[in-house]
């Protein structure tokens, strides 16, 4: 037997957590501390903004803003310390030293303390499963339970251990007022003693390690257990078997909780040390508190808050760096031509060259290889992230979109919908004539086309030739069925005589021409309409054909580039 355990202890001295020389400081700390006027001990969370914390000299505190501002509440201990709180509903339940163990029904309004306490006994910690049923636990063993008996009330059923009780959790199958709840104590020396039915179980931890502080889960079977030189214990049956996570560090971990993230579990201890957990307490990081003078006792969460309790009058709040989508806009989105808005808030503490990126999923609303699609660099929260997609072959409708930060390096969840991305009509190719006159591109089924000169829509030139006006910037504009668009610029910059195109079967002599000028070849359209548009589409000239060489005068109209329009044919000439 006795070489069994010195083989245990030896695994357990081996079990050691492989850390750099300089652990990281815990990102989420607040960076102004509470205050309190002697040593905290104990802190509980019941939401996000009610806050309740103990200390020595019968000290208690009491926030409503989520542990950023205490104010102090008389208890029914006077000066006895005060070393352990559960707050559930309006009731909060304080186990100390001396037989306090005090309970209120009304948010500290009012006290009683437990008559079944015993006066000379040190209480160390306290846990309720719900306001019908509850335990403290302390010095020698000792243990009252609050429960029914006829009607609720404490009663004295001590564990029957010589060793110091240090923490307790419980929890109750049932909501019956009536039915008994089940707990678990852990002490010094590594006890353990199981409360069922009215009595106590005693067991012993793989190791004889003092046993700190216990957390439960909401499964109400796994638990996690802290304790000296850096002991972190694991069981998923309610503490009948144990697995030694780590051990052998020279640190003691006073207080264990969860964390504010899914899967999180704080461990917290002496030096400042922090362990947390991401994986529901398989694994651990070793962290500080980034200072180094106080020894950690106590730690709870609810999410997006939290803090520590411990010595040197360290009460200090935990805010979670979290960012939040609030709302996203511009979808169904068009690439490169629709513009995306993102609005998103965030809380916590960002580093002084900290930015957002806008990340895109793939279709299958997959981050495993995320594309940035935007960014920003401003610190107001809330805040708008604007962009665009630039890639025009990735339709799909499954698409999400998150923010990540990068100090810390953190991402929000994503929006929570599927978004619909069109694909694009592609980036059109513009090429030149061989005769310098006529602008063109390739066609494309389910394409329509628009050209402009110098921005200005170019009257009529929606196919995919279109004749140059003169020099300047022609833009493309190609259009697909979704309704998305893409363009191309081309800077024509042509020298000497402009030529005339011969694009339909009349045409204009003289072109350039100063005012008078001729229409060849108009036999064809007797009496068709003869319609003149300047470069914006306005209609500045109208008559009819009369006869096959006509004469118009159009010495009025300003110098510049028209388009002759007679039925559906057009011609474009020049006003010198």
């Amino acid at each position: 037997m006795r070489s069994q355990l010195l083989l245990l202890i030896c695994l357990f001295c081996a079990v050691n957590i492989m850390r750099s020389q300089t652990d990281p400081v815990f990102p989420t700390i607040a960076s102004i501390p509470a205050s309190p006027l002697f040593e905290s001990n104990g802190v509980y969370y019941l939401n996000q903004d009610t806050v309740v914390a103990v200390g020595d000299n019968g000290m208690v505190w009491r926030s409503i803003d989520g542990g950023f501002n205490y104010t102090s509440i008389s208890t029914f201990g006077g000066t006895k310390n005060n070393n352990s709180v559960i707050m559930m509903n309006n009731y909060i339940c304080i186990a100390g030293d001396s037989g306090t163990v005090t309970f209120s029904s009304n948010r500290g309004v009012s006290w009683a303390n437990a008559a079944q306490a015993e006066p000379l006994i040190n209480y160390h910690d306290v846990n309720f499963a719900d306001t019908t049923f509850g335990v403290s636990v302390g010095d020698l063993g000792d243990a009252v339970v609050y429960k029914w008996v006829g009607g609720l009330g404490w009663a004295h059923i001590p564990t029957g251990l010589p060793d110091k009780l240090n923490a307790v959790v419980a929890f109750k199958t049932s909501a019956s007022v009536f039915t008994d709840g089940e707990a678990l104590a852990a002490g010094d020396n590594g006890v353990l003693s199981h409360y069922q039915s009215g009595s106590w179980t005693n067991s012993l931890a793989p190791v004889p390690t003092r046993i700190n502080d216990l957390y439960l889960f909401p499964d109400n079977a796994t638990v996690i257990a802290v304790g000296d030189s850096g002991l972190i214990m694991r069981s998923t049956d309610f503490g009948s078997n144990w697995n030694i996570v780590q051990g052998g560090t020279a640190e003691n971990l006073n207080g264990v909780s969860n964390g504010i993230n899914a899967g999180e579990i704080y461990a917290v201890g002496d030096s400042g040390v922090i362990y947390v957990s991401a994986d529901n307490g398989l694994s651990f990081t070793r962290y500080t508190i980034g200072f180094t003078n106080s020894n950690l006792k106590s730690t709870s969460a609810r999410n997006p808050r939290g803090a520590f309790a411990g010595s040197g009058s360290t009460l200090r709040t935990i805010v979670a760096d979290t960012i939040n989508i609030i709302s996203v806009a511009g979808f169904p989105a068009c690439p490169i031509t629709d513009s995306i808005e993102v609005i998103f808030d965030y809380t916590g503490t960002f580093g002084t060259f900290n930015y957002f990126l806008l990340e895109l999923s793939d279709a299958s609303g997959s981050f495993a290889n995320p594309t940035t699609i935007g960014m920003n660099t401003q610190t107001i929260s809330p805040d708008t992230i604007y962009a665009s997609i630039l890639n025009n072959n990735i339709g799909g409708t499954g698409y999400r979109v998150r923010i990540k930060a990068s100090e810390p390096l953190i991402s929000s969840n994503d929006n929570g919908t599927d978004l619909t991305i069109f694909n694009g009509p592609g980036i059109p190719t513009i090429s030149l004539s061989t005769d310098q006159t006529q602008l063109y591109t390739q066609s494309v089924s389910g394409i329509t086309y628009e050209w402009l000169y110098n921005s200005v829509p170019i009257p009529f030139a929606t196919d995919t030739v279109v004749a140059t006006v003169g020099n300047g910037i022609y833009t493309l504009i190609v259009t697909n069925g979704n309704g998305c668009q893409s363009m191309s610029q081309y800077n024509y910059q042509l020298t000497g005589i402009f030529k005339p195109v011969a694009s339909s079967k009349f045409q204009i002599s003289p072109n350039p021409n100063e005012g008078i000028m001729h229409i060849v070849n108009a036999g064809s359209y007797m009496n068709s309409d003869i319609q003149i548009f300047n470069i914006i589409g306005e209609e500045v000239y109208k008559g009819k054909i009369t006869g096959t060489k006509q004469l118009l005068n159009i010495e009025a109209l300003n110098n510049g580039v028209y388009f002759l329009k007679i039925g559906s044919q057009i011609q474009r000439f020049i006003k010198n």
